[in-house]
């Protein structure tokens, strides 16, 4: 739904709301999730009794309720998944002179799912980081889509110069004919969700549930998610997360898409020339530079979002026995991204047109 109205000559603006909803998509689970409660009847629940038994596999597998099968995950891909996209998207554009054109677009927006990338998670036989949680508790994974990016700017300039067609050789062929083009873009991070990732001396993590790869950390209340200080490319906050107090068997309270991976802002710049030789050969000089003020854009895929602790201390001290973690050193590399974008570039060519 969107209204568009011309507020100057030649000049109109639109604004508009743009939504989608998906449902049934494929979400894929772990059927042999080792099940909240104490099935056996010794006493502990299930999911800690399972962080207890080790590298027992035997031990581990009869807490299962497909233990048949041995101490496995078993993959599943059901029809539940769902997603929710809202937008305002704005757009202004004007054009003058002579083919010259000014565009700005601007959106602001939410992707809210429980399929992090839109129902085509998971894969090669495991759920992976995408899968359910908590086969009791689905809401636990409903949070910003990994694909979510509140607000995107774009803006574009072509700017047609006279060709003087009318003045001397010099001067039409020098100063006449130019046209310069900019496009300058800036945008959120995407959503990142934080991960325990393994813990030393605990076989299987910490949530008991014999389904590793979505298992998540609690977070530290009035702590920023983004870094405020450190070098640049440290994007997360690492006192943003604890595992200090985390009950062995229970589920961290760090939810899905809780935080802006790096962001990115742009600005690439190019000037034409333009050369004509008859009514129908022309040809252009190219000067493209494309970051032109040499900005460092930090990419997502790079970025650690896993704590995994380098030491960690259990209440008890033995693994087999304890109940909590009481404090914890999380890697010295989490929350930092790795590996940039491009940086400037520039680039000359002759196109010929005829």
């Amino acid at each position: 739904m969107s209204a568009q109205r011309e507020i100057a000559r030649n000049t109109t603006i639109e604004v508009g709301y743009v939504g989608s909803k998906g449902q049934q998509l494929g979400h894929p689970y772990d059927a042999n999730q080792v099940p909240p409660g104490d099935n056996n009847g010794n006493g502990v629940p299930d999911r800690l009794d399972f962080i207890h038994a080790g590298s027992n596999g035997a031990a581990r597998a009869a807490l299962r309720p497909y233990g048949a099968f041995g101490n496995v995950s078993i993959a599943v891909r059901a029809p539940t998944g769902s997603t929710i996209y809202h937008s305002l998207q704005t757009q202004l554009v004007s054009r003058f002179g002579h083919g010259s054109q000014f565009q700005a677009s601007y959106t602001f927006s939410r992707a809210i799912g429980d399929v992090p990338t839109g129902g085509n998670d998971g894969g090669n036989g495991s759920p992976g980081s995408s899968g359910v949680s908590l086969r009791e508790n689905p809401g636990l994974d409903r949070g910003l889509m990994a694909t979510n990016r509140t607000h995107i700017f774009n803006a574009s300039l072509v700017l047609v110069l006279p060709e003087l067609q009318n003045k001397s050789g010099f001067e039409k062929n020098v100063l006449g004919g130019w046209e310069i083009g900019t496009i300058a873009q800036a945008f959120s991070g995407r959503a990142v969700t934080v991960f325990t990732g393994s813990i030393p001396g605990l076989s299987g993590r910490v949530s008991g549930t014999g389904y590793n790869g979505n298992q998540r950390p609690n977070v530290v209340a009035g702590q920023p998610c983004r870094a405020t200080s450190g070098p640049p490319e440290q994007i997360l906050n690492p006192d943003a997360w604890t595992l200090t107090g985390f009950q062995l068997g229970t589920f961290g309270n760090s939810g899905r898409g809780v935080c802006e991976g790096p962001n990115f802002a742009q600005v690439d710049l190019a000037l034409y020339k333009n050369i004509k030789f008859s009514q129908r050969v022309k040809a252009q000089l190219r000067f493209e530079v494309f970051n032109v003020f040499n900005r460092v854009n930090f990419t997502s895929d790079s970025l650690n979002n896993t704590l995994s602790p380098t030491s960690v201390t259990l209440d008890t001290g033995k693994a087999s026995t304890a109940t909590k973690i009481i404090d914890f050193a999380p890697s010295g590399s989490f929350g930092q991204a790795t590996a940039t974008r491009d940086p400037r570039q520039a680039q000359f060519g002759i196109k010929l047109m005829f």
